[in-house]
């Protein structure tokens, strides 16, 4: 992975609601800002699914983003717990034939 900085990630809370909403937009951004940079040095086509207002809208619900290059789908998968000794994908990557992914990605953000 590259180095970052948070604050270089850091989002406008005053746009967010003041709940956990907040915070899960947070981390699923953490997550996104992280490993799309070291993705595309690799993979220059791989793109988020939809713009960054679309993802705003369904973080608070569903942690995770699709990415797409090529003809293949990743999703990304925040979590914060600190040992992962097993992965879970949401109900709903599955669930929602447009949400489904090639790949399923763990992302733990500490």
């Amino acid at each position: 992975m590259t180095d970052f900085s948070v604050s270089s990630i850091c989002l406008p809370i005053s746009d967010l609601s003041p709940t956990t909403d907040s915070w899960q937009i947070y981390i699923n951004r953490l997550c996104l800002d992280t490993v799309l940079p070291w993705l595309q040095s690799w993979q220059s086509s791989a793109q988020p699914c939809c713009e960054s207002a679309v993802l705003e809208d369904i973080w608070p619900f569903v942690d995770g983003t699709l990415l797409n290059w090529g003809n293949k789908r990743l999703a990304l998968v925040p979590s914060e717990a600190l040992e992962q000794d097993e992965f879970r994908v949401p109900q709903e990557w599955l669930d929602i034939p447009e949400w489904q992914a090639d790949f399923y990605s763990p992302r733990q953000i500490a």
